[in-house]
């Protein structure tokens, strides 16, 4: 029998919170699952698809934490979740 425990790469985490799109475009995650993350650390860039000379827009993350899930590069609209966050359960 083997325990999950976080000594063998299980762990037990509680979400922060989801960091959303701020602008349509082509969403570029910099961060992978698992990596940990800062607060107004960026965590990806949405580059407008219809404007393509427009700076992309800088997505950062309003907690501390861990990345727990995120979107992979794609089309996003305003609102849609691209990253999710977490820390370790107390």
């Amino acid at each position: 029998m083997v325990r999950t425990t976080a000594a063998n790469g299980t762990r037990e985490l509680n979400v922060t919170g989801s960091v959303n799109a701020y602008d349509n475009g082509l969403f570029e995650p910099f961060k992978d699952i698992g990596d940990p993350i800062k607060i107004d650390e960026e965590a990806g860039a949405i580059h407008p698809s219809d404007e393509p000379w427009r700076t992309p827009t800088i997505v950062r993350s309003p907690y501390d934490g861990k990345v727990l899930t995120k979107r992979f590069l794609g089309q996003v609209e305003r609102g849609d979740a691209v990253i999710q966050i977490a820390t370790d359960a107390k």
